[in-house]
C-alpha cells in the first residue's frame, strides 16, 4: 500500500502569486535506521502473523520466535489489550507508524501531531494519550526482543542493507533529478532538503512503501531493489502538497466527480477520499505509465491480457493475488473462461479509470508546451485541472 502524508506550513506562497518560483534543489540522500518503525512492524507482526511478508526466511523466523518465546507470547496477548485501549476513529496502522517516528526523535512531535490531527481528525490530547500507551508497548517489546538471536539477525540485515544502499545513492540521485527536472517543484511548496531511506524491513512486503514528509525531510520505506517504488514514494513528496492546493479550489461536485472517475480498484485501497485518490493517481499515472512511454489500459488491452493466460496460470494468479481473488468472487469468477465471459462487467467495476485518462492527457499537454521554463507542473495543474473535471 502506497501512502504519503504531507505536513503543510500555514504561510502564503508569495512566489506562486507572482507566477515566479525557485525550483527545489536535489535533496541530500541519507540511509538511516528508524528503530520506532522497526519495532512497530514487529508489534504488528506479533499481533497478526499474516501481517506483511510471509515469504522471506527472516520474516518466518520472527513469527516462530514469538510462538516459542513465553515473554513474546505474553506481549502478543497484551498487544490485543493495548490495541483495544488505543482504538479510536482514525487510529490505524498509518497513525501508529507516524507516531513511531517520534520514538527516538521527540523534536518531530509538533509536525507529527499536527499531521495526525489534520489527516486522521484526532484531538491533540487524544493523540498524546495514544502515544503514551503505544510507547510503553514499544518499550516492553524492545526490552524483550532486543538482544535475542532473531533481533541480532535483523540488525545484521539492516547494517548490510545500509552498506548496499550507500553504493546506490548516486543512482538514486540521478533518478530523483529526472523527476525534479520534469515537475520543476517550487521550493516553497516542496520544501524537502533531505530524503532518508530506512533499511529494507524483512517483515514488510517487497512492493509496499510509505512516505512521511516532515517539512524539510522525507522518510521513505521502500525495498532497496524496488526502484520504481522508491521513485513513487519520492514523488508523493512533490505531488501531495500540490494536491492540497487543488482540493481547496474544487467544488463539492468536482470532488464527487473525482470519486466517480477513479477506478474501483484504487478506491479499494484509498477509500472515497478525493485528496488521496488524486494524489495516488497522479503519482501512478506518471510513474507506471507516462514516463515508461505507455498509455492507460483500455478494455481491449485488459481483454488481451486475460486472453494470453492459460486457465492454470489464471488460477495460480488467483491464489497469489488476494485482491484479485476477492474481486473475482464478487462476480462468481474462478476460471479464465469465466473472467472472459464477465470481462466487461469486471473491467467497468474495477479497472476502468477515466481519472487516469484525464491525468495522462494533462501530462502530455504539460510535456509538449512550448515554454517549459516559465511554468512548472504545479502552476500548470492549478490552471488546467479544475476546468477539466
Amino acid at each position: 500500500m502506497d501512502m504519503s502524508f504531507e505536513i503543510p506550513e500555514s504561510q502564503t506562497n508569495e512566489n506562486q502569486e507572482n507566477n515566479s518560483f525557485e525550483v527545489m534543489k536535489t535533496p541530500e540522500i541519507l540511509i538511516a535506521r528508524e528503530h520506532g518503525l522497526e519495532l512497530t512492524s514487529v508489534l504488528l507482526k506479533v499481533r497478526d502473523s499474516r501481517y506483511g511478508d510471509n515469504e522471506s526466511e527472516l520474516s518466518r523466523e520472527i513469527v516462530e520466535h514469538f510462538i516459542q518465546n513465553e515473554v513474546a507470547q505474553d506481549l502478543s496477548i497484551n498487544s490485543d489489550e493495548i490495541f483495544t485501549s488505543i482504538k479510536a476513529p482514525g487510529v490505524d496502522e498509518e497513525s501508529l507508524y507516524m507516531l513511531s517516528l517520534l520514538y527516538e526523535h521527540p523534536e518531530r512531535t509538533d509536525d507529527i501531531f499536527e499531521t495526525i490531527k489534520e489527516h486522521k481528525n484526532i484531538d491533540l490530547l487524544e493523540i498524546a494519550r495514544i502515544q503514551a500507551i503505544f510507547f510503553r508497548t514499544l518499550d516492553a517489546l524492545k526490552s524483550s526482543f532486543y538482544g535475542t538471536v532473531i533481533a541480532g539477525k535483523m540488525d545484521a540485515e539492516a547494517e548490510k542493507d545500509i552498506e548496499i544502499r550507500k553504493a546506490q545513492i548516486e543512482e538514486i540521485r540521478t533518478r530523483f533529478e529526472k523527476i525534479i527536472n520534469f515537475f520543476r517543484p517550487d521550493e516553497m511548496t516542496t520544501k524537502t532538503k533531505r530524503v532518508i531511506f530506512v533499511p529494507t524491513n524483512p517483515i514488510l512486503k517487497r512492493n509496499s512503501g510509505r512516505n512521511f514528509s516532515l517539512n524539510e525531510e522525507q522518510i521513505i520505506i521502500s525495498h532497496r531493489e524496488n526502484y520504481s517504488n522508491q521513485d513513487h514514494e519520492f514523488m508523493h513528496g512533490i505531488i501531495n502538497p500540490i494536491v492540497e492546493k487543488i482540493i481547496l479550489i474544487l467544488t463539492n461536485e468536482q470532488e464527487a466527480k473525482i470519486l466517480e472517475m477513479a477506478s474501483g480498484k484504487l478506491k479499494e485501497g484509498y477509500g472515497e477520499l478525493p485528496f488521496s485518490l488524486l494524489c495516488e493517481e497522479l503519482v501512478r499515472t506518471y510513474n507506471d505509465v507516462f514516463k515508461l512511454g505507455k498509455r492507460p489500459e483500455s478494455y481491449e488491452d485488459f481483454l488481451d491480457k486475460i486472453s494470453v493466460l492459460s486457465d492454470e496460470q489464471f488460477r495460480e494468479e488467483l491464489k497469489k493475488n488476494i485482491g484479485l481473488k476477492t474481486r473475482c468472487e464478487q462476480f462468481g469468477i474462478s476460471s479464465r473462461n469465466e473472467m472472459l465471459e464477465m470481462a466487461r462487467e469486471y473491467f467497468d467495476s474495477f479497472e476502468k479509470n477515466t481519472l487516469r485518462e484525464l491525468l495522462f492527457t494533462l501530462y502530455e499537454e504539460y510535456e509538449s508546451r512550448e515554454e517549459k521554463t516559465d511554468e512548472n507542473f504545479e502552476q500548470f495543474l492549478l490552471k488546467n485541472l479544475k476546468e477539466r473535471i
